[in-house]
């Protein structure tokens, strides 16, 4: 069992039996001929992790018709889903120079940029294996995901150190590079599990409200958040040329605000404060958030409509306290 996992967060725990089963699963998919790229790809995955993905394709599987028969092909959808992520995050640990990830050495610090590359590629060809086996609209529908990923992680390198894009700019690039999976998560699960397309693009609403409402509670995090539990220093954004959304929200009324990123994170969070840049983010979240538990309040009422419910919760609890000074 993965650490995270032996924590699952409790608007989850209606799908722990199903996030379990998978990590065993997980495992046996990326298990090679060859034992090193086992090494490899198995790495991350013994490392944890939230599972948020699969908990969004389970959940959302929980809106059709139950049928046991579907029960293999959604635990494959799960796989598929969170080995894109991982690939993701082996890719993008190489983007960011990582030294760890999930508390261990990430996959390039352990060992070398070229095996980082190949063993994220490896994971994405098994996660389009699953999403062959799976058929139906799942390998095509995944694809566009990861093409959006893949957009979205260039388009933030592009913009990296720029002051001058707008608030509308920013959340375009998270859409794609963040909430895009969870949408493809719930929307995919649902289908997969016999929902109607009218209930899985609610389900596929929720998790991309869901998905940038969590993504802005990180990004408020990162300056205001406790580094014993962030598990990385504050201000790792802005050090490395991420401007969230509470910078470009002061920047447009702050003029002296391109030389403070290069600064000091304290004084600079004590001008977000000032420009009311952290309570404007923290409105954004929770409009999101808002958004996402009334696509969650337009499903049928079941538990997992209790747990979506739960989830944007779990969320809004995230937001620092100090934010809304």
């Amino acid at each position: 069992m993965s650490r995270d996992l032996e924590r699952t967060p409790a608007p989850l725990k209606i799908v722990e039996r199903q996030l379990l089963e998978t990590e065993g699963y997980l495992l046996d998919v990326v298990t090679s001929d060859f034992p090193f790229v086992s090494v490899l790809a198995q790495h991350l995955l013994k490392a944890g992790g939230k599972r948020l993905r699969p908990a969004l394709a389970f959940l959302g599987a929980g809106f059709g018709d139950r049928d046991p028969s579907r029960e293999e092909n959604v635990r494959k959808l799960a796989a598929a889903l969170e080995l894109t992520q991982l690939a993701t995050l082996q890719h993008d640990d190489i983007i960011d120079e990582a030294d760890s990830r999930h508390g261990v050495p990430a996959v390039n610090a352990n060992w070398t940029n070229t095996l980082a590359v190949l063993s994220g590629d490896y994971l994405f060809a098994k996660s389009s294996l699953l999403a062959a086996e799976v058929g139906g609209e799942v390998p095509r529908e995944l694809a566009a995901t990861i093409a959006a990923l893949c957009e979205g992680q260039i388009k933030e390198i592009e913009s990296a150190y720029q002051i001058d894009r707008t608030p509308e700019q920013y959340l375009e690039v998270i859409e794609r590079k963040t909430a895009r999976l969870f949408a493809a998560s719930a929307y995919l699960g649902a289908r997969v599990g016999g929902a109607d397309v009218a209930t899985a693009r609610a389900c596929e609403r929720f998790a991309t409200s869901f998905g940038i409402a969590f993504q802005l509670v990180d990004d408020l995090l990162d300056f205001l958040g406790d580094e014993r539990k962030l598990g990385k220093p504050v201000g790792t954004d802005i050090k490395e040329g991420v401007y969230t959304l509470p910078v470009l929200h002061a920047a447009a009324r702050h003029d002296g605000l391109p030389d403070l990123v290069k600064g000091d994170v304290p004084q600079l969070v004590q001008v977000l404060h000032e420009t009311g840049s952290f309570v404007y983010a923290r409105e954004e979240a929770e409009r999101y958030a808002a958004d996402a538990l009334d696509a969650a309040r337009s499903l049928p009422p079941c538990a997992e409509r209790e747990a979506l419910e739960s989830l944007v919760a779990f969320v809004v609890e995230r937001i620092p306290v100090s934010s809304a000074a």
